[in-house]
């Protein structure tokens, strides 16, 4: 993970940041809201997770990332399929235009990160 990365993860886990209300419009999946993002980004970092290790990885209750895959599916960013080592348990996947999504956001966010430590040197970067 490049110095780049590793602040966008650190923006992450301040869920504040993406726990607001809002919507944006992907070219492939319409109108969408933040929290679809998150899991799709949560999935690109761990690939195919179950909703109890997404529950983990976004700090989340199981119920509320029940929810938010639901709504990540629903938008088309997701599928969910049984887990192949254990029938009882789903595992959930990006979808293609989820991974393009996940990668559009990150370039967005890297993008931000980028300009807000223009002037650093990369020691201070790091």
């Amino acid at each position: 993970m490049n110095d780049l990365e590793r602040i966008d993860a650190a923006l992450i886990a301040l869920r504040h940041l993406w726990t607001a209300p809002f919507r944006i419009d992907d070219p492939a999946l319409g109108s969408v809201e933040m929290s679809t993002i998150w899991v799709a980004d949560s999935l690109r970092r761990t690939p195919d997770q179950t909703v109890a290790e997404l529950a983990g990885h976004m700090g989340v209750a199981h119920s509320t990332a029940s929810r938010l895959i639901g709504r990540a599916e629903r938008a088309g960013a997701v599928t969910r399929q049984p887990d192949p080592m254990d029938q009882r348990r789903v595992t959930v996947r990006l979808t293609t235009s989820g991974a393009a999504l996940a990668r559009t956001a990150l370039a967005h966010r890297l993008t931000i990160v980028r300009e807000a430590t223009d002037g650093f040197t990369v020691q201070e970067r790091a």
